[in-house]
């Protein structure tokens, strides 16, 4: 019989992010997407110059009047070449993200990878004590019923009692087509359990 787990029974899973090489990309995806969102808000505030503004502010009419550039309000040349910077920037920012999207996809998997290799002790551990508990369940799942039958055969009127059928939680536990048989033979499949853990009538 396997071992019972105590009510307090906890295992910390570690986190594919816990690695340093997925830490670091998720990092820099951040840093990325900050990025592409400043860019964003830069862009929205030079399209209704780029769209409507006037040529005033172009630095060589500036320069030939002796005025300053006016570097808060570009012109609408200047407006219109600055979108095709942050338009290209944008562009390479939302390449460079999808790369960084399939690197974390397989370091994550390669992490996963590890730490189901680490924890799978402790998974078939816990499949073994549901297994056990679920053979007892089952077992007096049994006994219930052949008292309510025995009752049944009696002609009794038992409704006082509350019928309390544990089919509605396990299905018949007699039956090798029901769920509690499918799921004792798929843990048995896994190589968690063997046919001797299976509840009496479903060996």
């Amino acid at each position: 019989m396997f071992a019972k787990l105590k009510k307090t029974d906890t295992y910390k899973i570690p986190s594919p992010s816990d690695v340093p090489e997925v830490a670091a990309m998720e990092v820099r995806r951040a840093e990325l997407d900050a990025r592409r969102a400043a860019l964003d808000v830069e862009r929205n505030s030079l399209w209704a110059v780029a769209q409507d503004g006037t040529d005033d502010g172009d630095d060589a009419v500036a320069a030939m009047l002796g005025d300053a550039p006016d570097a808060a309000n570009p012109s609408k040349q200047k407006a219109r070449a600055r979108l095709v910077e942050l338009a290209k920037e944008t562009a390479t920012i939302t390449k460079a993200l999808d790369v960084l999207g399939g690197r974390m996809a397989a370091a994550r998997n390669a992490a996963s990878t590890a730490v189901v290799a680490q924890v799978k002790p402790e998974y078939a551990r816990r499949v073994q004590a549901l297994a056990s508990a679920l053979a007892e369940a089952a077992k007096a799942a049994v006994s219930f019923r052949a008292l309510c039958d025995s009752l049944n055969d009696a002609s009794v009127s038992w409704l006082s009692l509350t019928p309390l059928q544990p089919n509605r939680v396990l299905g018949d536990p007699r039956d090798r087509h029901g769920v509690l048989a499918q799921w004792f033979r798929e843990a048995e499949q896994a190589g968690y359990i063997s046919k001797s853990d299976f509840p009496e009538g479903l060996k």
